[in-house]
């Protein structure tokens, strides 16, 4: 678990609040696309630079796609919704963690 995922603040910026636009035909679903993009991107980087476990995923030589990761959240965030109270970022960064971890 990563420090600070008890997030209890701004409900529109917590993991089920993302999730919602996450889903298909939701007016945030590009939001979501570009959330979980952007985390994902500076955390890859961060794999291929220097794996620190908390900050890190490694994809190997295929880099998944947006919607691959989006998909990644949504499958952890409906898995785990003893975590939906927490900030939306713990979140992204809890799935794809899972989804792609470093050695």
């Amino acid at each position: 678990m990563l420090a600070g995922s008890g997030y209890a603040g701004n409900n529109d910026a917590d993991v089920q609040s993302l999730l919602a636009q996450c889903k298909p035909n939701n007016g945030g679903w590009s939001y979501c696309l570009g959330y979980v993009g952007g985390v994902a991107d500076m955390m890859a980087m961060n794999g291929v630079l220097s794996p620190r476990p908390a900050l890190s995923i490694c994809v190997g030589q295929t880099i998944p796609t947006y919607g691959a990761y989006q998909q990644a959240f949504i499958n952890w965030a409906e898995a785990h919704p003893e975590k939906w109270q927490s900030h939306q970022g713990f979140g992204v960064i809890e799935s794809l963690r899972a989804t792609w971890p470093c050695p």
